[in-house]
């Protein structure tokens, strides 16, 4: 606790995303973050009590968690983004379930 900078900023950012941390970002690691980052390690299965070692602090165990969670929500926006450029060139088909296909034949 104590520590500040880009690196807490950027842990700050992650939790909020997630929706542990309620507050915007200050790059302080104060009782907040802490907390949010408790929540977010028991949410994981990676402690289940406050006094157990490592709670509340950004250990190996959670960074990994943490970039494995990044790591798929940028994979994630890149198939999406070359998804839609692969659209826009027509070189993709939008493929629609068929109940989807139904109700807009409706609205004809």
């Amino acid at each position: 606790m104590g520590d500040s900078g880009d690196s807490v900023r950027q842990l700050q950012e992650e939790l909020l995303k997630l929706g542990y941390l309620r507050i915007q970002p200050t790059a302080y690691f104060g009782e907040t973050t802490q907390h949010a980052l408790f929540k977010f390690q028991q949410s994981q299965g990676l402690v289940s009590s406050k006094e157990e070692t490592g709670a509340g602090v950004l250990g190996p165990r959670t960074r990994n968690i943490l970039n494995g969670i990044i790591t798929a929500r940028y994979e994630a926006k890149s198939l999406m983004a070359f998804e839609r450029e692969e659209l826009q060139a027509g070189r993709l088909s939008l493929m629609l379930p068929d109940e989807m296909l139904a109700s807009l034949r409706k609205e004809d």
